[in-house]
């Protein structure tokens, strides 16, 4: 089986392959060394294998394309509106995917979901998604006025994968991503609430109850979430 490439989108001056960064420390490391790698940003870095607006839809990569992808800050960026990418395909065939991809997008009902059905899209079955995001009952993630939603455990579940039993029914392209972990970094203040290995297991069940009761209900416990997601097209 070939190897297909992680994508580092909205990458920065974060150019992967690489040693993992300090504020990268909730991710393995095997994420950062993972040898291939494509790098996305808007701006042209040094590095940057693609130049590319993430938050215009259809995005200019193929489908099936990529094994895996990392999200560092950045879809708390992610605008609500539904913007159109304009691209000039070359053949019939292909204005006419464009056309088709468009229109579909076009009726979602936010921006969240048009990103992550393009994501799904390019991804191949089974594909990693590692997503960093500030917390959204922090500090740094209710003060940038450039951040456009906020994210907590919940923004995973909500409409990410097909669910006959939800009284609503979302435009979401047929995405489905399971939910494989979550993890914070947490205040030194609150580090108390960490289980260790070392703890007993009803210790560590009793520190888990607390940390959710906490984080649901005071500011400042996290400051970042992370959350391992996995594409599930069959």
């Amino acid at each position: 089986m070939s190897q297909h490439p992680f994508l580092n989108l909205g990458c920065g001056r974060v150019i992967l392959p690489a040693p993992k960064p300090a504020h990268y420390a909730l991710l393995p490391d095997a994420v950062t060394n993972y040898p291939l790698y494509w790098n996305v940003d808007r701006n042209a870095e040094p590095g940057v294998d693609q130049v590319m607006d993430l938050f215009t839809y259809p995005w200019e990569l193929p489908s099936d394309s990529f094994d895996g992808a990392l999200l560092s800050h950045l879809i708390e960026h992610i605008p609500h509106a539904i913007r159109p990418a304009f691209i000039a395909p070359e053949t019939d065939d292909e204005r006419q995917w464009w056309h088709d991809r468009r229109e579909a997008l076009a009726d979602m009902q936010d921006g969240w979901f048009c990103f992550f059905s393009e994501l799904f899209r390019v991804l191949t079955d089974g594909a990693p998604v590692h997503v960093l995001a500030p917390y959204a009952w922090s500090a740094g993630a209710a003060s940038d006025p450039t951040h456009t939603r906020l994210i907590t455990e919940h923004s995973f579940y909500h409409s990410m994968k097909p669910d006959p039993n939800s009284p609503f029914q979302y435009q979401t392209g047929g995405i489905h991503f399971e939910v494989e972990d979550i993890n914070y970094s947490i205040y030194t203040m609150f580090s108390h609430l960490v289980a260790t290995p070392n703890d007993a297991p009803s210790e560590q069940q009793r520190k888990a109850v607390q940390l959710q009761e906490a984080l649901q209900t005071r500011l400042n416990v996290a400051d970042t979430i992370y959350a391992r997601l996995r594409v599930v097209k069959s």
